[in-house]
């Protein structure tokens, strides 16, 4: 990894992000997002994968409606 690379914020983001990962069971939009972006960055390819075909569907129906809750 280059240093330009490890300076951009959504890089150490990401980075962040991946270390608490092993805390929780799920990946947000934004995690799936940047490292879609990384994986673009060092291959030359942008991976044709969208976020709800990643999650698991009883996982992303269960936030939608609690945030419909609110």
């Amino acid at each position: 990894m280059s240093t330009r690379q490890i300076e951009n914020p959504k890089i150490l983001e990401a980075a962040y992000q991946d270390s608490l990962m092993v805390q929780y069971p799920y990946m947000t939009q934004e995690q799936l997002n940047s490292s879609l972006d990384i994986l673009e960055a060092s291959t030359g390819v942008r991976p044709g994968v969208t976020f709800e075909g990643f999650v698991d569907h009883t996982l992303l129906k269960e936030a939608r409606l609690q945030q419909e809750k609110k």
